[in-house]
């Protein structure tokens, strides 16, 4: 078997990536509940998102649950549209390429809200 260039791996495994994303579950606002389970107390379905808003005690603890989800979310290969002002972090999530909020949407909120429960 011909061992495959550094660039053709890194091809297919974008093509397999791509391949898999088609494959995905795409939740609408009737259907994100069930699939959130227990992290559905910080998520809201808003404008074809998952949409959540969390409160810190100040900047420094805000910033350690941002470098957290940062971390997770640059693991999943998927991140979230959010912003921060001083102790509040508003996080939006929503597959881009898909056009929907799809299973690394549902997966991402569950790891954030974990977040919360076990910081």
């Amino acid at each position: 078997m011909p061992i495959l260039r550094r660039q053709d791996q890194v091809t297919a495994m974008l093509r397999s990536r791509h391949e898999l994303r088609s494959l995905m579950t795409q939740y609408t606002s009737e259907t994100i509940l069930a699939a959130l389970g227990d992290a559905s107390v910080h998520w809201r379905w808003e404008a074809d998102a998952l949409q959540a808003e969390f409160s810190f005690p100040d900047f420094k603890t805000a910033f350690v649950f941002m470098t957290q989800v940062a971390a997770t979310a640059e693991s999943l290969h998927h991140h979230p549209d959010w912003s921060n002002s001083y102790n509040n972090v508003i996080i939006r999530l929503r597959t881009h390429d898909q056009n929907a909020v799809t299973d690394l949407d549902v997966m991402l909120a569950k790891k954030i809200s974990a977040f919360c429960i076990h910081p």
